[in-house]
């Protein structure tokens, strides 16, 4: 896949993560989050702290990676869908 394909396809993927982050229950669960996250993080030292934010850090990078590839793949399989469809319905006819 062509570089700026890539890059366009990764654009709309952090655009729909704002748009998903909009919802109302998104919003609920997020700040349910941050509550919880202010008690555990009263009752920790500070190493233990960092450690765990070092931890939040690589687990959200490796769900964005997933993530990315995941919409990139689905995005080509639809594209190779179109194709093929189209392909089929020129035979046929």
């Amino acid at each position: 896949m062509h570089n700026w394909i890539k890059d366009a396809l990764l654009k709309k993927f952090d655009d729909r993560i704002v748009q998903s982050e909009q919802n109302n229950e998104f919003e609920k669960i997020r700040e349910q989050l941050l509550e919880m996250e202010k008690r555990i993080y009263n009752n920790l030292s500070d190493d233990s702290q960092q450690l765990i934010n070092d931890w939040l850090d690589l687990n959200v990078r490796m769900t964005t990676v997933q993530n990315e590839w995941l919409y990139t793949k689905g995005i080509q399989d639809g594209i190779y869908l179109i194709v093929y469809l189209q392909l089929e319905k020129e035979y046929i006819s």
